[in-house]
């Protein structure tokens, strides 16, 4: 994707940009969580772990567990 934008727009992103900003906006929502009060962290719906997606039939099946140990 940076190859895309740095061809695109004539920048010199680096490859892992798009990663750092996503963890930067991902940090950004979290402190705004926190700070309006929301200490538990968020969760889908539970139709997502419940109804099945097509064309697939595929349903969110990541534990809370794995959730909470990505930061």
């Amino acid at each position: 994707m940076t190859g895309l934008l740095n061809g695109a727009y004539g920048t010199g992103l680096e490859p892992g940009w798009m990663t750092d900003l996503g963890r930067q906006v991902i940090d950004l929502e979290r402190a705004f969580n926190r700070r309006a009060g929301l200490s538990a962290p968020a969760r889908l719906p539970r139709f997502f772990s419940e109804e099945p997606l097509a064309p697939h039939g595929l349903v969110f099946d990541v534990p809370d567990e794995e959730l909470d140990a990505i930061w």
